[in-house]
């Protein structure tokens, strides 16, 4: 349910210059303006939307279709009369301001459409139509605002990729033909510079609307929608994804997260290992265990320190944990670790190589 109005009527004032058809008639720079507003508009409406499903909350998702109608009510008797003010003169004869009445009546419109999401979010197919009481008056009718009773039909597509939608939308009005006799005619001919007399109001008698009027429209329409709450988000992740491309691009085809912490647990077993260089001595090394390593020397087991490491003589340069290095198939890491007891057992300490993807 809505409702919406233009509740402060707009203040419209045309400006415009006087011409003549005769070499005889010399003007002096006549010009002409006009002050009328534009109604006051109220309206009401129902809409009813379809969803496309309901999620696990079993709140609607999407809309497949809706559908809604709406009442309209225009404040168009509120002008009764174009007043027209006239500056400057003809053959040295001022212009004398005009009132040409109108009597124009309020409008009532009925208008009901809806439209079908045939692939959700990127094409919509709509159609309505509307039918409108007219604003002009039949004793007052004119060629320069005929507004009878009419009614329209119309549609339309719209399609629409990344928050950028383009419509394309017809409309035809219907209007209702207008028949004013001579004897109910009420506009009259206007003459500025005949002067009239007394009682006569500058009415000549003569009316110049009468007659049949017979009108219809059509409308095509083009309109682009820009969506800026669909356009932002999407701005940011397609920036993210060429970013993360660029970050997979880099390693290899591996996407490398932003932040990775890699913790390398105490070796129990390994194919090689080689004694850390310049570890800290322990104060009070722990007996020595040693696992035999296939291809190697004996490496400390698990909570314990190498001789070497724990009198800080260790240099690297152990055959077998070299010859093991370059055993090992192409593309391993060789990892060192570095262990110094007595520590808590819950505390340990490792550094090596890591890829992460």
């Amino acid at each position: 349910i809505g409702a919406g109005g233009r509740v402060i009527p707009v203040n419209m004032n045309p400006k415009g210059g006087v011409g003549t058809d005769k070499e005889t008639l010399v003007s002096d720079d006549v010009t002409a303006s006009m002050t009328f507003q534009l109604p006051v508009q109220l309206r009401g409406g129902l809409r009813y939307i379809h969803p496309m499903g309901r999620d696990e909350q079993g709140k609607p998702r999407g809309e497949r279709f809706d559908f809604e109608v709406d009442v309209v009510w225009e404040n168009w008797s509120q002008l009764d009369a174009y007043r027209i003010d006239f500056t400057g003169a003809i053959n040295g004869q001022p212009i004398a301001d005009q009132v040409i009445p109108k009597k124009w009546r309020d409008t009532i419109s009925v208008r009901a459409g809806g439209d079908v999401n045939l692939l959700d979010g990127h094409l919509a197919l709509r159609a309505g139509g509307y039918y409108e009481t007219g604003a002009s008056h039949p004793d007052f009718a004119h060629l320069d605002f005929p507004s009878f009773n009419r009614g329209g039909v119309g549609g339309g597509l719209t399609g629409s990729i990344r928050g950028v939608a383009l419509t394309v939308g017809y409309l035809h009005i219907f209007q209702q033909p207008q028949t004013t006799t001579e004897l109910a005619a009420k506009g009259f001919q206007v003459r500025p510079l005949a002067g009239c007399p007394d009682r006569c109001d500058g009415l000549t008698g003569v009316p110049v609307n009468a007659g049949v009027f017979k009108s219809h429209f059509d409308i095509l329409s083009l309109s682009l929608d820009l969506h800026l709450e669909e356009m932002v988000p999407k701005l940011a992740q397609r920036r993210e994804e060429k970013r993360q491309a660029r970050e997979a691009a880099k390693h290899g085809g591996k996407t490398a997260p932003a932040e990775t912490t890699t913790t390398t647990e105490p070796q129990t077993q390994t194919e090689s290992a080689a004694p850390a260089e310049d570890a800290p001595p322990a104060e009070a090394p722990a007996p020595i265990e040693t696992m035999p390593v296939e291809g190697g020397d004996d490496v400390p087991a698990e909570g314990t320190a190498s001789e070497g490491a724990a009198d800080g003589e260790g240099d690297g340069s152990d055959d077998s944990a070299g010859e093991d290095a370059a055993d090992a198939p192409e593309g391993e890491q060789q990892i060192t670790l570095a262990q110094v007891q007595p520590l808590p057992p819950w505390f340990s300490f490792g550094a090596g190589p890591a890829l992460a993807h």
